[in-house]
């Protein structure tokens, strides 16, 4: 659904990246230094960061709806909800 709004571009920019609230919220931002209050903040994951990103990257130019496509983007998704839940949970053990 993200692609479809904003384009797979956006994905493949430098400095998108997803971010997990202590409330667990998550949005993506293009620039983590606009977000006002960065308090509230237990995850950041950086696409770029990931190993699916060189994936999504050979794909820039193919369709992502095939179903190669599609299995880089789950591929994608799959490792973005892994780190954001390690990174929660050490979170969650430095406020004990």
């Amino acid at each position: 659904m993200f692609t479809s709004v904003r384009g797979r571009g956006s994905l493949l920019k430098p400095g998108t990246a997803i971010v997990m609230s202590n409330r667990y919220e998550t949005f993506l931002t293009k620039d983590l230094s606009r977000i006002a209050d960065r308090k509230g903040i237990v995850a950041v994951v950086y696409i770029r960061d990931l190993e699916a990103y060189e994936q999504l990257r050979r794909f820039q130019t193919d369709d992502l709806r095939g179903t190669a496509g599609a299995v880089v983007v789950n591929n994608l998704a799959g490792q973005v909800a892994r780190e954001l839940l390690r990174q929660a949970a050490e979170a969650g053990h430095r406020r004990l």
